[in-house]
């Protein structure tokens, strides 16, 4: 399993392993399973609870996010398709990109600006310990929207 962190551990970056029946007993708690019934994934196995739960639609070219949290933490399963996620923390304006591809896991803590670019339609997972609530989505522009000559 590869393990990336950035702005000192306050965002995670991970590509679930893929593992095959039977399971050693060092088999990861977060992983991506191989079964003859079909593939499973498991994102989560905390005694954190799980407050809100939504999938994405992610449209090629089409930018999500532009935005950050004073509370909320949330987690992005990437279900299918390509994108680039863009991060900056907000106290120190550092930035950072990170390309994401199928069965990679996310992990942005409250004050990391963030937004996706899908390079091809596909569709996400995300999770949070905390409830939505509008009032801690502030807009945070990182990325430009495509001009019209660009779609």
């Amino acid at each position: 399993m590869s393990l990336s962190q950035f702005f000192g551990g306050r965002v995670t970056h991970q590509s679930l392993p893929i593992l095959e029946l039977p399971l050693g007993a060092d088999a990861p708690s977060l992983k991506r399973l191989k079964l003859p019934q079909g593939d499973l994934a498991q994102l989560h196995n905390s005694a954190e609870p799980i407050h809100f739960l939504a999938w994405l639609e992610l449209k090629s070219g089409v930018i999500r996010g532009n935005h950050v949290h004073r509370v909320k933490k949330e987690f992005m399963y990437l279900l299918a398709g390509t994108v680039t996620l863009y991060l900056e923390d907000i106290s120190s304006c550092e930035k950072v990109t990170l390309g994401m591809i199928i069965g990679d896991l996310i992990v942005i803590e409250p004050g990391i600006a963030h937004a996706i670019v899908p390079h091809t339609d596909g569709q996400a997972l995300e999770y949070s310990p905390s409830q939505f609530d509008p009032e801690d989505t502030i807009r945070h522009s990182l990325v430009d929207p495509p001009s019209s000559a660009e779609l």
